[in-house]
């Protein structure tokens, strides 16, 4: 550690450089490496790392052959946002809520991810939405052995940019 301090101040002194400076600058031609200062088009590191991660949601979602949602409230906001967007749903009453089932109409013919994008897009009203469970079923793994779900909850903790960007849940907006 007192040999690492010492060739640092050295180098430094060959410099002209305070060392801190030096650090910050190692390395500064390895993009991975650079550290984010601004988001452009967010106002805040929690709105850019809350888009973040709804868009890794609606990733997996592209290649979802049907999804199930349990909805204990925002019924409304749901189907809104399933017919803006052209999906098909069959909506089912449960003992606590409704249960919305979309299964795309090539789901059975062939595997495609168009729908799954359709459906993909309905993730940032639904987690604006309070209480709920989703359940999607996504495309086979190349090796066919695997069946991947994706099981998100409202208590999961997932934010909406909608909500973020609004700062009110009040009205839940359809982005496309």
């Amino acid at each position: 550690m007192r040999a690492t301090r010492l060739l640092s101040e050295e180098i430094a002194n060959q410099l002209g450089l305070p060392w801190k400076e030096i650090e910050a600058q190692l390395f500064g031609d390895v993009y991975d490496l650079h550290r984010l200062r601004k988001f452009d088009g967010y106002p805040s590191g929690t709105a850019l790392m809350t888009r973040y991660n709804e868009a890794q949601l609606q990733a997996v979602l592209y290649h979802a052959l049907s999804m199930a949602i349990r909805a204990h409230g925002d019924y409304k906001h749901i189907v809104r946002v399933a017919k803006l967007n052209g999906l098909l749903l069959t909506a089912t009453r449960a003992e606590d809520g409704f249960l919305f089932t979309f299964a795309g109409p090539a789901s059975l013919l062939r595997e495609t991810a168009r729908y799954g994008v359709d459906m993909s897009r309905m993730i940032p009203t639904l987690l604006a939405c309070t209480d709920w469970e989703l359940d999607a079923t996504i495309r086979r793994f190349p090796d066919g052995r695997r069946q991947p779900k994706l099981m998100v909850s409202s208590t999961d903790k997932y934010l909406s940019s909608q909500a973020v960007a609004n700062r009110s849940k009040a009205k839940l907006f359809w982005i496309r």
